[in-house]
Parts: structure tokens; C-alpha cells; sequence
């Protein structure tokens, strides 16, 4: 069975990725868009035996999101970086081990009830814009913020939601004190940062 593979820089958008059919075997799935072409999912084949799928570089707008959710009935790990607003209009299989998104912010109400491995790296959202992103979201045990200005009220709440065991809130607007608060009451969650040090 063929390991990965990974397309950077490809002039392949849209109906070439259709060539991807060639490709059944394959496992790790890895696409570089470029910023400024357009890109479209739409045409992504049926890949059975895909557990992970790496996007970077979406451009700005709609590219197709409900193609993804339905392309790999396998699927356990997925990782979608963009510059712009991420425009996510469908929802995901349930459940996932690791979903990383990267972007200024997302669109659309995307996340599956469980993930064991949720980063989210969305540099303008704030409280009310992950609360509702993580509205149906029921079990995570690894939830990771960096980078998205959330303050300790919200980090309160989804700690006290969840059995989480590792919590990464550097970069955020989370404060040493809360984060104090939520270490002595819940001894065995590793955090970043790490105040005991």
C-alpha cells in the first residue's frame, strides 16, 4: 500500500484532481494550494483507504468543503490552513483523532461531535466565535488555542466541560492567574504554558 503522498505547487485544481483516482491506495493525502489560483474540492475521487489530508495555502471563498467530508470514509486526521476566512460549509464524520484548522477565522459550523485532538488556530475569533464553532462538539481530550485571542472566561467554561488532558492556550488572552486557577483545580491537565516551570 502506497504510504503518501504530497502535491506542492501543483498546476492540479478542480477536474485534474479527478488523476487522484490512479492514486486508491494511498494513505496520507497532502495538497499546497497556491494563495491566488482557485481551488475546488468538488472534484476530489473517492479515496477508501485515506487517513489523513493536509491542505494549505486555500485561497479566499468556497472551495467545495462537502467534497472532503465525503471523500474518505476513513478519515482520521485533517489539517486545513489558510491566510483568509476558511469557509468550512458542511459537517464532518464523526469522529476524528486530529483536526487542525489555521486561518483567520472560519465560516460555516464544521466540527464533529468527537475529536480527540482539536487546534484551532484562528486569529480573529474571539470568545463568542469558538463558543459557537464548539457548540456541538461533545468530547475532546486535547484542545489547542494558540495563537486565538480567547480570554479565561471561555477557557473556564471548556475546561470545566470536557475531560481534557492537555490544554494549549499560548498566545491567547488567557491570563496567568486563571490559568493557575485551572491547573491547581484540575492537577493531571498539562498545559502550555507551563507556569510550573
Amino acid at each position: 500500500m502506497s504510504g503518501g503522498l504530497a502535491l506542492e505547487d501543483s498546476p492540479l485544481r478542480g477536474p485534474g484532481l479527478v488523476g487522484l483516482r490512479r492514486q486508491q491506495s494511498v494513505r496520507h493525502l497532502r495538497i499546497y494550494a497556491s494563495q491566488e489560483a482557485p481551488f475546488s474540492a468538488r472534484d476530489l475521487p473517492t479515496m477508501p483507504h485515506l487517513e489523513s489530508f493536509t491542505i494549505e495555502g486555500l485561497p479566499p471563498g468556497a472551495w467545495n468543503f462537502q467534497a472532503v467530508t465525503s471523500f474518505a470514509a476513513t478519515l482520521r486526521s485533517l489539517s486545513i490552513r489558510s491566510e483568509h476566512d476558511l469557509v468550512l460549509d458542511a459537517r464532518l464524520r464523526d469522529p476524528l483523532e486530529s483536526l487542525t484548522l489555521h486561518a483567520r477565522s472560519v465560516v460555516g459550523d464544521p466540527l464533529p461531535a468527537n475529536v480527540r485532538s482539536l487546534h484551532l488556530h484562528l486569529r480573529e475569533s474571539h470568545d463568542e466565535d469558538i463558543a459557537r464553532l464548539l457548540d456541538r462538539v461533545e468530547s475532546v481530550t486535547a484542545l489547542g488555542l494558540r495563537g486565538t485571542p480567547v480570554t479565561d472566561e471561555l477557557i473556564e467554561r471548556l475546561v470545566a466541560r470536557w475531560k481534557l488532558e492537555f490544554l494549549d492556550v499560548v498566545d491567547t488572552r488567557v491570563g496567568d492567574e486563571c490559568l493557575r486557577r485551572i491547573c491547581a483545580r484540575y492537577p493531571k491537565l498539562r498545559t502550555f504554558p507551563n507556569l510550573a516551570q
